[in-house]
Parts: structure tokens; sequence; C-alpha cells
């Protein structure tokens, strides 16, 4: 067997040029393959700057261990201001139901550091909570806080005279973020090239980008960073002349082939605006989820999206009890619905009145969530100039079985397809010795939004916040690699 072995080598030099020029081939391409996949899971665990490494190797890798890092979030500012860049913009009024460290941010909003080792046990939640009473931009604004993305989209908004647009970016890191901003529109993407923007470290940027794309009644923005990724949102507002039409603000999210928007309001005049960041057109369906089960909406199926298109659906002639709506393609795109509402009289004339508007956002499939309980929702309203009307908890069973979902201890039965509405509750179980919060929790998959309604000088204004699983999904997968040093 020795000399076999001895011999092989000269055998294959010999007799098999071309076998031997396919292996070197093949080593080459795996010896490419491994570099290339170790520097994209060396750049994911980058996202988590203070995990730290175990120690531990496995075939030359070295494991990181994530539960002696942590998380950092960013939470939006205050509403801000955009006939006026020099304006300071505050912050908002933030909750969470741990002791999570908080960092204001340069230009306004601020970041939580929440330690992998509490996360990976509990379930994290964070919202900021944002007021202006009263002026041309009066808005009651609620928002989840965010871990930044590298790539996220905002199918909201509009830079036509009469209407405002400004994209909020937060870097809740040490570090600058240089952010690439394109706008989609219905005749495709409007820049040549995107703009570069740079965000500095501990900071929030303000962009107006009817600077960059004028005149353009519906847009939606492609946002892409490098580093640790940025915080995104989009505030939308107008004016009709001299009459406020209301501000709606709207967080980042991912492209997805099946989008589920929960928490829309039928009594609103709405529009769904959908967005395909793809290269080639794409064929959507719409489905609408009320209380007595799904239909799907007449005249939408098959509609067509352009590449790098944006299209807007009127939708105001829903059925009474239509909370959700899910939208599928074949390749991922992104939507979101604009609600307006008909508020109190403008300088008390008849004939002229306010408005409100809320943008509604998808959320997760998750099979838990946290939300803070009435007694707490009331005092963060308060805190920022409003009263609290009513708080309640969409969720939606776009399966095709019956499931039940914990809330607050109580059990609430969903059927296939149905989605309803359910109070917050007054009193709630606590999760921890911080907050007084409402625990959801379910075996099967489900969605779900936190709705605010408030008293203002406007009228009642309606803030939605979808529900995400987020750190709690995100705690089962944070087994990231990095190449060992050395190697």
């Amino acid at each position: 067997m020795s000399d076999l072995n001895d011999e092989f080598p000269d055998r294959l030099r010999k007799k098999s040029p071309i076998l031997r020029l396919l292996m070197v081939v093949l080593l080459i391409a795996c010896l490419v393959g491994l570099t290339v996949w170790a520097g994209i899971r060396y750049r994911d665990a980058q996202v988590f700057p203070s995990a730290s490494e175990s120690g531990e190797t496995n075939d030359g890798i070295t494991v990181v261990n994530m539960r002696d890092g942590s998380l950092t979030y960013a939470c939006p500012p205050g509403v801000v201001d955009p006939t006026d860049q020099d304006a300071e913009v505050g912050d908002a009024e933030d909750w969470q139901n741990y002791s999570g460290k908080v960092t204001p941010l340069v230009g306004g909003g601020t970041s939580i550091e929440v330690a992998m080792s509490q996360v990976s046990e509990h379930l994290f939640s964070a919202f900021g909570f944002a007021g202006n009473p009263r002026g041309d931009f009066a808005a009651f604004l609620a928002d989840s806080c965010i871990l930044p993305a590298a790539v996220q989209y905002l199918p909201a908004g509009s830079t036509e005279i009469g209407e405002d647009t400004a994209l909020v970016l937060a870097n809740p890191y040490p570090k600058p973020v240089s952010v690439q901003v394109q706008v989609l529109s219905p005749k495709g993407a409007l820049l040549e090239l995107p703009q570069d923007v740079v965000v500095g470290a501990h900071s929030t940027a303000v962009v107006l980008p009817a600077i960059w794309a004028p005149g353009e009644p519906r847009v939606a923005f492609s946002v892409v960073a490098d580093g640790y990724g940025i915080a995104a949102w989009v505030q939308s507002s107008g004016l009709d002349g001299e009459v406020p039409l209301g501000v709606g603000r709207l967080g980042g999210q991912k492209a997805a082939v099946e989008t589920v928007i929960t928490g829309i309001d039928p009594s609103a005049a709405q529009s769904l605006r959908i967005a395909n960041p793809g290269g080639a057109p794409q064929t959507v369906e719409v489905e609408i989820y009320t209380e007595r089960g799904p239909v799907v909406l007449g005249g939408i199926t098959g509609l067509e999206v352009a590449a790098k298109g944006v299209f807007d659906i009127d939708i105001g002639a829903l059925p009474r009890g239509t909370h959700t709506l899910r939208v599928r393609a074949q390749a991922p795109i992104v939507a979101s619905v604009a609600e307006t509402r008909v508020g109190n009289p403008f300088n008390e004339d008849p004939e002229l009145s306010l408005s409100s508007r809320t943008l509604v956002g998808p959320g997760d499939g998750i099979v838990q969530a946290v939300v803070p309980s009435r007694a707490d929702l009331e005092d963060l309203v308060r805190s920022v100039g409003f009263r609290l009307i009513q708080a309640n908890v969409v969720l939606a069973n776009p399966s095709d079985t019956d499931i039940v979902i914990e809330m607050g201890g109580k059990p609430v039965t969903l059927a296939a397809g149905n989605a309803v509405e359910v109070p917050v509750q007054d009193s709630s179980i606590t999760s921890s010795a911080l907050t007084s919060t409402t625990n959801l929790r379910s075996d099967s998959q489900f969605y779900g939004a936190m709705v605010l309604d408030v008293e203002s000088l406007p009228g009642p204004i309606r803030s939605v916040i979808p529900l995400t699983e987020g750190s709690s999904e995100l705690s089962r997968q944070l087994v990231k690699v990095l190449p060992s040093r050395g190697q």
C-alpha cells in the first residue's frame, strides 16, 4: 500500500493533466469561497460591536460569546420641523421593560444599550413617544426603538409642493456611518447615483429628500449603510394653504415576499403604498383580514408594480371590522398604509378642517411580545402633552388553523384568517421589577400592533406600533463566528 501511495502523485502528473487542472481550480475556488464566507460572517458579527470572543476554537474559527456583549437600539427623536433645519429636535419619551443604558444622541433621539445576558433570557421591548400638541406640525408619534440595519426601505412620503418629507437617520454607535439613499417613484429610481449622507457617531441626522427629487407625489426610499448599520424613519406632513394636514412617521423595513400590516382603521381615508426595490416588475395580491375572515380585494389581484417602482392603491372603502392587510408577491417588496382623518374646524371656520395623519408599517410574525400597561401608557401620553382615549392591541391570524394567544394572562381565541381588537389591560402582569407590562404569548405564530388614540386640539390622533419579537428572536440566533487571530 505504501508503494501505491508513493506512486500515485507521479501517475497523476503523468497520465491526468486535465484532472490535475480541475483539482487546482477546485482548490482555488474553495479557498476563495472560504475567504468570502469568513468575511461575511465577520461583518455579521460586527453588528454587535461590544461582543467578546469566548476563546473556544473549532477548525480555526473563534466563537463569539454574545452573552458577554450587548445590543444597541436607537429610539427616534421628537417631531421634526421640516421647514427649519436649524430648529432643535427634542427627544421622545422612552419606555423600556428593562434597565438598559440610555444615552442622548446629538441631534435628537436616544440609544439604549442592553446586555445580551438580559435579552437572551427575557424579551426586551422599547418604545419612543413624541408629541407636539399644537401648531402646523401638531402630532402624536409612537414608534418602536429599533436595531440599526444595513439595508432597509421606507415606502412613504411626497416631495410635492404642500408636502414635507424628512428622513431621520440615527447612529447609536461610536463611529460615523456612511449612508446611501435612493429615491424610488412610479417612474423608477430617480437619482442617477444614490445620495451619500454621513451620520456622525452617537448622532441623529435629518435630511430633506425634496432637495434631491422635487415634485414627486409618491416616493419610497432605499437606505443602505456601512459599518454597523443605521436606524431610519421617514416623517410625512403637509399643509393645504395654512391648514395643517397632520404628521405621520414610519420606521424602516426589510423587503419580503409577504408583508402583513396590522392595526389599520377602516373608518379613515386610506391609501396602500407598495414599492418594488427589485430589478424586475412584480405582480402583487392583497388580502384583508377582518373579524369575519379573509377576503381578497377585488381589482387588486394581479396588479403589476414596475422595477424600482412605487404604486398607490385607494383602499378607503374597506369593510367594517377590517384590521389587517397581507400583500404578497413573487419577489421581495415593501408596503405601508397612510390614513387621514378629518378633525376639528381650523380657526373656528366651519368650512376648513384640520386633519391627522397615520403611517402604518408591517410587523413580524411573532409568538410573543411585550407592551406597556394601560397605566404606563396613560402616563407616557400625558408626558408629551396629550390625553389617552383608548389603547388596544390588534391581533391577526393569517394561518389556516385557529390559535390561542395569552394576553395579560387571559386567553384570546383567534380563528383562522381572522383579526380582532383587544383592549390593553388595566392591571397587567409585571415582567420585571422596573415596569408594569402586558405580555402576549402563543404556541403559534401571529401578527399584532399596538394602537393608541389620543385627544388633541386638531381632534383625535391615532398612532400604530407594529409588534415585533425583536431581540428575543435575535438572541436565539446570536451564535456568530470570527476568523481566529493569527490564522
